[in-house]
């Protein structure tokens, strides 16, 4: 900037006349923009211009508040800081103040700024107040840490300045600051483009763009203790860069501020992206010229892609030198070439704990363990400083782990490899080769906890489909007890009995270890109780959503009595999904997530709420009305193609007619197929049976809808499941249905089928079809299908659990599970039927390996939940077989 400017602007005292003379004179700037002096110089000139600004800015406020105090300094940050403003970038300054009182000075110059050059000039400003004691208590983030790399002092206490700038060196703790940038610049490669032979490239954040040389100068500052021309220097002496490699990456860069500074220019705004009309006009203004062959844009853009490339490839080399040298960590471990590495063994002795410290340092910085230092951890763990350490600090360092961000799985993994988890937590480490027998489980009971974890994880992180549950952790009091329940949550499976020898299922096995393991850890009392419930009651939200009808207070009331307070109920949320989609492939489903979503909302407002949900029936009424009309919305309103998924008048009559729990777990194109089934039905052609048979890849399995009209007298459900029986067809899972109506009720059953492990073959389909359709029209018995088929009548196997609950004068609740057994659920539904029991709604699922159901009953000899004399009868028929 000539010296005449700032001559001109020193008797400036008006802030119109500050405010034109910064727009004139950038305007002037950008008049005097070439190809020559565009990149370093013109921006260097800019800078220059902001700098003599804002110094009348800041000396005009001190001479309207009495003089500039001491311990007080303005400081440009950032791009600004570094002397190479681009003509739209933002001004980044920091107000770096010493002193206990607020001096008038800031106020004024604050103001003078702001409605200068942001209301005025029209200068995007970013500021911040930093006082210096901010870095001496650690407060500064590593973002900040970066823009202050580039700091330098404009105006103010000189002296202020040079304690700031080396309290920063001093406290700029090396290894974070390193491995936070090299992660920093993944994200942006990821997010802004891994090469730069894009069409568009960016030219501040994509690959070979400023953001590339600039990360790569900063961490090799911090490295080096060096800037500018001596950071330059130092990288050659290093042997990082060649002398030529250096005047290579200095010329990429002179490169991307001339074109950058033009793109802002031909923009009229801050633009990174160098987009195609925008290339056409550089190429004019840098004197490109057309040949006979290319236009002038291809040789830009040539000449443009063989700097990025120099540019991107040297940068990811001086970063990959500054990361391959060790960098100290803390207690005598480095991280040398990605991994964490033993470096000074002599300093490790002190603390026993080192090898938890090590895991913790490759999680925090996303780094591998060394195979010394792996191998130095299992030595360590038959030493005697180990194996006397109390471990309760063992529990509190392991505690602290799962706290911490990062990938927490790799943590644990390693800790199995190098003994670390048996060492701690003996009782998962015990089911690493533990086999579940359960024909649903893909891995060992250990490893599919692992997998729990990973996916608690990802849900931490927010990974596609997991917004919910990333909400949902957010909010818990402490993560990590979660993540450590993930890990105990099956190991009951290690034991079949209690403690008084009776057999027991898993979670209550489990449960009864947690106080033990939580002592050995040094948890405390209450972190082992939530822990206790979270392990006994996994199940509980899974068992529920799936096999019981959500929009009945008893079945609210069922969790929120066990799940007292919204962490917990938060944390079953979460594992519920996280455990069941670690099961295997295609286990997880999208109802299966409707189902446990609804019940989660609904016992989130019992919690909230408990003197109006969930008994309040007005309100479960509007509910439910809100339900119907959007499904009636959602069938009736025209697709893309004009056509609606039903006739209006069907729908509004069926939805209607179902109680609410179909309405909740029937998606509306299978309420569309019910629906057409059912006109099929109502028309006679089908002979009183409707079947449907879909194949279900992810799980190998047939889902088979039927739509029939419901038998006078009990047992329609004994008949289906005994044709299916019949064909050696296993049932997987259930929903069956009841549409009520005074003359002609109707069933609409939905079963998960296969044989021999896969869905049914076309032929199987037809022969189970004709079989239904004869049997339910009263052609043939089941008895004399059986007969034919050469099936021997089933028994029902010996119950594992069965509980009876009056959910309603007109309904009685039967939960019960068996072992696995082929023709399970033909007997249990024939001894329901022969004792007079009319199924109204029922779900059943394999479970755990066995037969999970829940059958919602009505005694059709006395009449809804029947008396005492009858209920007694159906537990000594069931508990007899």
């Amino acid at each position: 900037m000539p010296a005449a400017h700032f001559v001109a602007l020193s008797s400036l005292t008006d802030e119109r006349e500050l405010i034109a003379y910064v727009t004139q004179a950038r305007a002037a700037l950008r008049d005097d923009w070439s190809p020559e002096s565009g990149g370093r110089t013109w921006g260097q000139h800019h800078t220059e211009l902001i700098d003599a600004v804002l110094k009348r800015l800041v000396t005009l406020a001190a001479e309207r508040t009495g003089g500039m105090p001491t311990g007080v300094a303005l400081l440009a940050m950032g791009g600004y800081g570094s002397r190479v403003l681009a003509p739209y970038s933002d001004v980044d300054l920091a107000f770096l103040v010493d002193r206990d009182d607020d001096p008038p000075l800031l106020r004024e110059a604050f103001r003078l700024v702001m409605d200068v050059l942001l209301s005025g000039a029209k200068i995007k400003i970013g500021y911040g107040y930093r006082r210096l004691s901010d870095l001496s208590q650690g407060e500064l983030d590593h973002q900040t840490q970066t823009a202050l790399l580039d700091a330098r002092l404009l105006i103010g206490d000189g002296a202020l300045f040079a304690r700031f700038d080396r309290q920063l060196a001093e406290t700029l703790h090396l290894a974070d600051f390193l491995f936070f940038k090299e992660a920093e610049r993944r994200r942006v490669r990821a997010r802004a483009g891994e090469t730069p032979y894009t069409v568009e490239p960016d030219l501040k954040e994509g690959a070979g763009g400023l953001r590339d040389v600039q990360t790569a100068l900063w961490m090799a500052q911090a490295r080096f203790d060096r800037k500018g021309d001596a950071l330059w220097r130092e990288l050659v002496r290093r042997k990082i860069l060649t002398a030529t490699e250096m005047r290579q990456l200095q010329d990429g860069r002179e490169h991307l501020f001339r074109l950058r500074h033009l793109l802002h220019l031909l923009a009229g705004e801050r633009r990174d992206r160098f987009t195609m009309p925008l290339q056409e006009a550089a190429a004019e203004r840098l004197g490109f010229l057309p040949t006979a062959d290319a236009p002038a844009v291809e040789a830009l853009m040539h000449a443009h892609y063989e700097s990025a490339g120099r540019v991107a490839h040297l940068s990811e080399k001086i970063v990959q030198r500054v990361m391959d040298a060790p960098i100290r960590l803390e207690g005598g471990l480095s991280a040398v070439r990605r991994t964490v590495a033993l470096t000074q063994p002599e300093e490790t002795e002190a603390d026993p704990l080192w090898p938890l410290r090590a895991i913790e340092l490759c999680q925090r910085y996303d780094l591998e363990l060394s195979s010394p230092a792996a191998e130095a951890i299992e030595r360590h763990l038959d030493a005697s400083a180990w194996k006397t350490l109390p471990p309760q600090r063992a529990g509190a360092r392991l505690l602290a782990l799962l706290d911490q961000s990062g990938d927490i799985l790799s943590s644990v993994r390693r800790m199995q490899r190098v003994g670390l988890l048996g060492a701690l937590l003996p009782e998962l480490s015990a089911c690493m080769g533990l086999v579940p027998y359960d024909p649903t489980h893909v891995y060992t009971i250990g490893e599919h906890s692992l997998r729990v974890l990973g996916n608690l994880i990802e849900a931490r992180e927010k990974r596609a489909g997991t917004s919910a549950y990333h909400d949902a952790i957010g909010q818990l009091e402490s993560p990590a007890t979660l993540f450590l329940s993930a890990l105990l949550h099956d190991i009951g499976k290690q034991w079949p009995r209690d403690r008084s020898g009776s057999r027991a299922p898993h979670e209550i096995t489990g449960a009864e270890a947690i106080p033990q393991i939580g002592a050995r850890l040094g948890l405390s009392e209450r972190l082992t109780l939530r822990l206790q419930k979270l392990v006994r009651w996994h199940l509980l939200l899974a068992e529920v959503s799936r096999l019981r009808d959500l929009t009945r207070p008893e079945t609210i009331r069922e969790v929120t009595d066990k799940l007292d307070d919204m962490d917990l109920l938060r944390m079953l949320y979460v594992h519920t999904w996280a455990d069941t989609s670690a099961v295997g492939p295609g286990i997880w489903s999208e109802s299966k997530a409707q189902l446990l979503d609804e019940l989660f909302e609904r016992s989130t407002a019992a919690l909230e709420s408990p003197e109006a949900a969930p008994i309040d029936t007005e309100a479960e009424a509007r509910r439910l009305d809100t339900l119907r009309e959007r499904l009636r919305k959602r069938l009736t309103s025209p697709g893309e193609k004009g056509e609606t998924l039903v006739e209006a008048d069907a729908a509004q009559s069926h939805i209607q007619a179902m109680p609410a729990a179909y309405l909740l777990n029937t998606p509306p194109e299978t309420i569309s197929l019910h629906l057409a089934m059912l006109g099929a039905l109502a028309s006679g052609e089908e002979g009183g049976v409707v079947t449907d048979f879909r194949t279900l890849p992810k799980l190998s399995q047939s889902e088979l809808t039927l739509v029939a009209h419901d038998d006078p007298q009990p047992g329609l459900l004994a008949k289906i499941t005994g044709i299916l029986y019949a064909f050696g067809v296993p049932l997987h899972a259930a929903q069956v249905f009841t549409r009520p109506s005074e003359t002609d009720p109707v069933v609409i059953d939905t079963l998960h089928i296969d044989a021999f492990g896969k869905p049914l073959e076309r032929a199987q389909r037809a022969e189970v079809g004709a079989a239904l359709r004869r049997v339910l029209s009263g052609e043939e018995t089941v008895e004399a299908l059986l007969a034919r088929r050469r099936r021997p009548v089933p028994t029902l196997a010996s119950v594992r659990s069965i509980n009876l609950a009056i959910e309603s004068d007109d309904e009685l609740l039967l939960d019960i599970a068996t072992p696995p057994g082929e023709g399970n659920v033909h007997a249990l539904a024939t001894t329901l039927s022969t004792l007079g029991w009319n199924i109204h709604a029922a779900r059943l699922t394999t479970w755990a390996g066995g037969l999970r159901c829940a059958f919602y009953l009505a005694d059709a000899n006395h009449g809804g939940a029947g008396t005492e004399e009858s209920r007694q009868a159906l537990l000594v028929a069931l508990n007899d077989e």
